[in-house]
């Protein structure tokens, strides 16, 4: 679903290999899971998953997709576990992960056919931001000291400006050390994923 957004497997796979540090037998967790991509790309690596969404749509093909990838010859059988939750309310419903691996929302799709003002798109940052900061701290409830979240966190690239959403500052205030970030887009692109890690301190 387009209007969903639609993250690349290559991605998913790249923060999902950051989240867990190429060991295996981890649980890894997605409280922005869609379809499922990242935990699909998880469970080939070892992983049992958490899956988290606030669409009960997205659930139902997360299950199915994960359900499938379980259907794969020689894959070691591995568990997971989906929920209905807003991703502020992540820990409440899964309070322990060892690590973190999500594309989160990042707004309405912005491109040449859907073009916003740059007072709109200045509100969707600020609107994303609050998200996060609410995101970050259930986050930080589930996971072990030095456990690791690594999420695609969006800025806006329109206008002549960059518009950022959560600052590095303001995720080292919630508790986490930054580890780093790079951008990841299409020449041009409305919308630049920032890969970022963050350790829980």
């Amino acid at each position: 679903d387009i209007k969903r957004g639609m993250l690349p497997p290559k991605l998913a796979r790249i923060i999902t290999n950051l989240a867990t540090g190429g060991k295996s037998g981890l649980t890894l967790a997605d409280p922005f899971c869609g379809t499922g991509t990242v935990l699909m790309e998880a469970m080939m690596v070892g992983c049992n998953v958490l899956g988290g969404d606030t669409n009960p749509e997205a659930i139902t093909g997360t299950k199915s997709n994960l359900e499938w990838i379980l259907s794969t010859p020689n894959l070691p059988p591995k568990t997971y576990d989906l929920k209905i939750v807003d991703a502020t309310h992540f820990d409440e419903v899964f309070p322990h992960c060892d690590c973190i691996a999500t594309e989160p929302y990042m707004g309405p799709l912005l491109d040449e056919r859907n073009p916003s003002s740059l007072e709109k798109i200045k509100n969707i940052a600020k609107g994303l931001d609050k998200l996060y900061r609410g995101a970050f701290k259930s986050f930080h409830k589930s996971l072990p000291v030095g456990g690791l979240v690594v999420m695609t966190i969006p800025s806006f690239h329109v206008y002549g400006k960059e518009i950022s959403t959560i600052s590095i500052d303001t995720l080292v205030s919630l508790g986490y050390n930054y580890i780093s970030s790079v951008p990841y887009s299409k020449p041009g692109a409305a919308v630049v994923r920032n890969i970022t890690i963050m350790e829980k301190k």
